[in-house]
Order: structure tokens, then sequence, then C-alpha cells
């Protein structure tokens, strides 16, 4: 599926294979800040049947929960994401068409302003454009084309004037696998120079291995943040490293897959 925005939601969860889960999944986690020997946070993932993720609870180690992220799916396709917290609520709602997404409805509660619709456009099996309406804000939209070794699009906001914004993505056809990108750059000013780069890589079950942040700063990029998965030959998840390499600050999550 096509994506819009760069997702940075880490997902512990693990995929399902044609016959079901091929591998272990998490029931549980903890979470281990700035290298402290006692835990800050505790997770709790479930699934269906076909491996899907389901839920993910955030708790304190008192047990007071920090954030409830729900999914729904219809077989392989996401049709609806909400996560809850601190009082807000934010979700995302999917349609789909002949196997291909059509729209997708973003909203918030209470309303922060922030409330769009997505229309995706197909033309001979391609995407044609995206448009995005904002309820208070600038309409954006969004046209694609190839470039050797994956694809780019802008994103420009209506009206005279307004700034597009190039997007150059590597190791993904944003007419299907868009999933495995590698490498996604932000130019602002679609000068060549970017703004923000991101890569990724993927172990041989096309599982996630590393994600590295790059902010332009002072006409550099510079490395920002740095993202690790820790996996069993077989794919099993066994934990995860974040680290901020400017602050510098970390934290590292360990799986459990013998909650109770």
């Amino acid at each position: 599926m096509v994506r819009s925005s760069v997702v940075l939601v880490v997902f512990l969860g693990a995929c399902a294979s044609d016959d079901g889960v091929s591998w272990r999944l998490p029931c549980g986690g903890t979470q281990y800040n700035d290298g402290a020997a006692e835990p800050t946070y505790l997770y709790a993932w479930e699934y269906d049947d076909g491996g899907h993720i389901l839920s993910e609870v955030l708790t304190d180690t008192a047990g007071g929960i920090g954030a409830t992220s729900t999914w729904e799916w219809d077989g392989d396709a996401n049709t609806r994401f909400e996560w809850v917290a601190a009082g807000l609520t934010y979700f995302h709602v999917y349609e789909y068409q002949d196997g291909r997404i059509v729209s997708e409805t973003y909203g918030e509660m209470p309303d922060l302003g922030n409330r769009y619709q997505e229309t995706w456009r197909w033309a001979d099996g391609e995407l044609d454009r995206l448009d995005r309406d904002f309820a208070i804000r600038t309409d954006q939209v969004e046209l694609y084309e190839d470039t050797d070794g994956g694809f780019s699009y802008t994103r420009c906001e209506a009206g005279a004037g307004a700034r597009c914004p190039r997007h150059r993505v590597t190791g993904a056809d944003y007419r299907g696998d868009f999933a495995h990108w590698t490498v996604y750059e932000i130019d602002a000013e679609d000068d060549g120079d970017p703004d923000y780069r991101y890569e990724r890589s993927f172990d041989a079950h096309d599982l996630l291995l590393t994600m590295d942040i790059y902010w332009n700063t002072a006409g550099e990029l510079e490395h920002w943040v740095h993202m690790e998965h820790e996996r069993e030959p077989d794919g099993t998840a066994l934990g995860f490293t974040y680290q901020d390499l400017t602050a510098p600050r970390s934290y590292a999550i360990v799986n459990d897959f013998k909650c109770r």
C-alpha cells in the first residue's frame, strides 16, 4: 500500500506466511530507558490467527495505561488503526477496491485541526494521483513518477506560490510493493539537497532490521537516530533498540514469549 508520508511506527509483531505464522510472536515486552537496570514501560500485544497484530497496550510499572493501539483487518488489508493516549484519540480508516486502496480518512478527538480525507486515483492499473482534503487546512495533491531504482513524487499545496516538496523513494514501487523501501528522502525545495533522509535494511525474511534517520543541519545531513531489531535466524523478534545520537539517549525493548 502506498503511503503518503513516512510512517515511523515500529511494529514488533511478526508477519504471516501463506500457511500461518512462520515464527514466534512476542506477547509482551519490557522497555529499559538509557541503560537502566529497572524497566520503565511494559508492552502487551495480541494477534489474530494469521499473525496480524490486533492490539498493543503500553503501561508503566505501576500498571497505569500509557497508550493503547488497535488494528482491524480484512484479510491482509488493514482497514482501521486507532491510537488512544492522554485523552487523545487518533484513527485512520482505509477503503479498498479490487485490492487497491482508494481512500483514507484520518480523524482525531478532540479535533486539533488535522483531519483529512485522501482519495487515491488509479488509471489503467497505475496510481495517477492522490488528493488530500483537509478539514480546515490547505488541500494537497501528490503526483508520481518512476525513477531509476524506485520512484518520486511531489506533494503540492493548492494555491499560488505554494511549495511542492519532492519525495524520493528507493527500493519500492508505488504501484504495489511500497513496504520494503530502503531509502526515503524529503527535499523541501526540490533542489537535489534533501532535508531528511531515512535508510532501512531488511533480513532474509524481508523483516525490518535497521533504520537510520538523517536531518539536514547547516547544509549537511547529520545522523540523528539509529534503530535496530534483534532477531533469531527464523525471524523471531527478540528485541528492539532506539538510539538518539544527538542527546544522547536510548531505550531498549526486550520481548517476552511466555506471558501469563
